[in-house]
């Protein structure tokens, strides 16, 4: 039981820590707002570097010709 204890007492220390991180995150978020960025724009950035830039740079490629594809030519039935 002793164990059982200190595993509830850690997992509540660690939840209240997310929630701390999470309200960091947003605090953050709305400065990068108030300094003029977008934070739908930052938390792509974020998401995409932590992908790695690589695969970003590739993903966006590959979205960007099925775009130009669209844009081409809506006649072609979409599979």
């Amino acid at each position: 039981m002793k164990v059982l204890k200190q595993i509830i007492q850690k997992l509540e220390r660690l939840e209240e820590e997310k929630r701390e991180l999470t309200e960091l995150i947003k605090e953050t978020y709305a400065q990068s707002r108030s300094i003029g960025l977008e934070p739908k724009i930052v938390k792509k950035v974020v998401a995409l570097r932590k992908k790695g830039l690589d695969v970003a740079s590739q993903e966006n490629e590959m979205i960007e010709r099925y775009i130009q594809a669209l844009e081409s030519d809506d006649t072609e039935p979409v599979l």
